[in-house]
């Protein structure tokens, strides 16, 4: 009888060995196939999210550039290897079809902030990161180096896929308050010569008047737009250089303006100012 009830044992934990190496391999096999979510679902990462959301709340509560500025810059930090393999890995993005490294994280990486007058995408983040060191430093070329200083190894220190796009040179450009994305962009400088790209506000009144300059191109098949945040209005602008007025904003308010000049080349040709009313 002793003798009987030990095989059943051992076959009973043979029978346990073989279900369990079993399921270890299903789980090896699924683990295989998570993709991203090995990353985004690791604490670290949704603590950073939650965290970017936060900020997110803060800055729709006062409705500040500086507020915005640090939804942009904030950054994942501490041990970003994730996936606690012993590397950087690239892997996609929450907010669009493009890869980050674990290294070079941001909330608009993570989660989208919406507003009133739209969500802080990608490059929304460039202008509000350039338009907010420009209130301190005056100048664009300041601004422009310590934007560039946030971002210094540009998307982070992993090798990207083949078919990936490189999303700081797509969105960020080399100098993204002197030049913008792809070598070419707002200058903010004050020049309304014709064939130069700029944009010039003044206060009058409870209006915004705006004197721009675009390239050549602009015309009534490609118009340049104009545009100003908070409180939109906009439109679009058949002429080479002009004026643009905004009418009726709101006292005590500080305006951000963008005058996009090739549209229909991808938004590359812009420019930007800011102006209280």
């Amino acid at each position: 009888m002793k003798g009987q009830m030990s095989l059943e044992m051992i076959i009973g934990l043979l029978i346990l060995l073989v279900v369990a190496a079993v399921v270890i391999n299903l789980f090896l096999n699924n683990t295989k196939g998570i993709g991203a979510q090995q990353y985004k679902q690791a604490l670290q990462y949704r603590n950073f999210k939650a965290q970017c959301d936060s900020l997110c709340n803060d800055y729709l509560g006062s409705g500040n550039l500086a507020g915005a500025a640090k939804f942009c810059f904030t950054k994942l930090t501490g041990d970003t290897d994730l996936n606690r393999n012993g590397k950087i890995d690239a892997f996609p993005a929450d907010t669009k079809l493009l890869n980050i490294c674990e290294d070079g994280i941001y909330c608009f990486h993570v989660t989208t902030c919406n507003s009133d007058t739209g969500k802080i995408d990608w490059p929304d983040c460039r202008q509000i990161l350039c338009n907010a060191y420009y209130e301190v430093y005056q100048d664009y070329t300041k601004s422009n180096e310590k934007v560039k200083a946030i971002f210094p190894n540009g998307i982070g220190s992993c090798t990207l896929p083949s078919d990936s796009v490189n999303w700081y040179q797509l969105y960020f450009g080399n100098n993204p308050c002197t030049e913008g994305p792809s070598g070419t962009g707002g200058t903010g400088t004050t020049s309304s010569s014709a064939n130069t790209l700029s944009i010039d506000c003044s206060k009058q009144g409870n209006n915004a008047v705006c004197s721009y300059s675009c390239p050549n191109q602009v015309s009534v098949q490609n118009p340049a737009t104009i545009a100003i945040k908070p409180n939109p209005q906009g439109g679009s602008l058949t002429s080479p250089s002009g004026t643009y007025s905004f009418n009726n904003l709101i006292s005590g308010t500080s305006y951000t303006v963008t005058l996009v000049c090739d549209p229909n080349q991808g938004a590359q040709l812009y420019a930007f100012a800011n102006v209280q009313i």
